[in-house]
């Protein structure tokens, strides 16, 4: 390997020691990705300020650089860099595809409320599973993550449960109170992961909430009330975000409270909601909210008839909601009972908010591009349908790494 660059002294083995090859190679070079093309430019082999380069490697092409060097190098890319070094030639695609970290997508579920079949849709391979699942009947869905559902049958003793509909999984909760039908739900991680919390919230009054926690291996819930905070009323089902192992639930009216499960206190933040509330409240129709978390911040999104969607992100420094204009390359698939964010999926718009419907022929789903400033909508319909096309029937849900579909 000693051709390739003559300045660096390489291991006779390549295969044992590249890991330590290529740390001296970028002690003793500038490796930097620009555009479709990589450039090595040596520190110490220069004169009058231009390129000096060996015989041996002025007869080498990036063809020749061996495939093990190649992986270990697009294998320490972002993803846009990868993209882009997979345009250098048909070897580079090649390697830079296998070793490209590809998110996996949401899947889409909808709801049934009088079947057993369920149909759950896979946006990248854009194939429908119908799909029966008699363990769901009666129940209503309170929230999702990580490929499990947090199920809710009243007024059953242990109303209760999670469920995986990928591995047909089943965890029951403790027995609840049923004096009190639930009015909203969450859980901070999968079941089967340590620390795992459930949340669940009761109106009392209209200044008094309930709140229960448990975890799958506890025996009981832990239940106290709380007084709601003059701000939180609502007269839709809040949206739960779990943000840094809080609980965090967004009101119709835009305001914050906050459950901590550690300390056991609730607290409503003092953020104002977004000034665009105020323009809507002249309306004649509230906006659908979706509340997201993406990379250790929180979004909210504002959905309303033939506008685009207002978004905003949280400041947690100056506690105020700002405005943005892009994504940033993320992807988000909202739902009204939960969220979730992407970075790369293939065959999947970035800088793209995802609603939980398909299109007419059922091959895509419905979605704006923040790019294009524009809606992706059913056939014959036009962005004032999009309220009632977002219904509560549907709802994003994490299939497993690697999942293909069933068989």
């Amino acid at each position: 390997t000693h051709k390739y660059l003559s300045s660096v002294s390489t291991p006779s083995s390549l295969s044992i020691s590249s890991e330590n090859w290529f740390q001296n190679f970028l002690s003793n070079s500038r490796f930097s990705l620009m555009g479709n093309c990589v450039c090595m430019i040596s520190k110490n082999k220069k004169r009058n300020s231009k390129l000096v380069i060996s015989d041996n490697l002025k007869k080498q092409t990036w063809d020749d650089l061996p495939s093990e060097l190649l992986e270990l190098i697009l294998s320490r890319l972002i993803v846009a860099d990868n993209i882009r070094a997979s345009a250098v030639c048909k070897i580079w695609h090649s390697v830079a595809t296998s070793v490209r970290v590809v998110n996996q997508s949401p899947w889409l579920m909808n709801i049934q409320k009088c079947s057993h079949w369920y149909e759950i849709y896979d946006p990248v391979q854009r194939k429908t599973h119908f799909i029966q699942f008699p363990e769901l009947k009666d129940c209503r869905v309170c929230y999702t993550k990580e490929g499990w559902l947090l199920l809710y049958r009243w007024p059953q003793r242990y109303p209760f449960f999670f469920f995986n509909p990928f591995t047909r999984e089943l965890i029951k909760l403790p027995r609840f109170d049923r004096t009190r039908k639930v009015e909203f739900a969450a859980f901070s991680c999968s079941p089967k992961s340590t620390g795992c919390v459930v949340f669940v919230a009761q109106d009392v009054s209209s200044t008094v909430l309930t709140i229960s926690t448990c975890s799958p291996e506890a025996n009981e819930w832990k239940t106290a009330n709380y007084q709601k905070g003059s701000h939180f009323s609502y007269s839709a089902l809040p949206q739960i975000v779990v943000f840094k192992g809080l609980f965090y639930c967004l009101s119709p009216t835009g305001w914050l409270g906050v459950f901590d499960p550690y300390d056991s206190t609730w607290s409503i933040l003092e953020v104002l909601p977004p000034k665009c509330l105020e323009s809507f409240s002249a309306k004649t129709c509230q906006p659908c909210e979706f509340f997201n978390e993406h990379e250790g911040h929180i979004f909210l999104i504002y959905v309303y008839f033939d506008e685009d969607p207002v978004i905003f992100k949280l400041d947690e420094a100056l506690m105020e909601w700002k405005e943005v204009r892009t994504l940033d390359g993320a992807i988000f698939f909202i739902s009204f009972l939960s969220c979730h964010s992407k970075t790369y999926i293939a065959g999947i718009m970035r800088n793209s908010v995802y609603f939980p419907k398909l299109l007419s022929n059922e091959k895509c789903c419905m979605s704006f591009s923040l790019d294009h400033h524009r809606y992706y909508l059913r056939e014959n319909s036009n962005s004032r349908d999009l309220i009632e096309l977002i219904g509560c029937d549907s709802i994003w849900i994490e299939a497993p790494e690697g999942f293909a579909g069933w068989m």
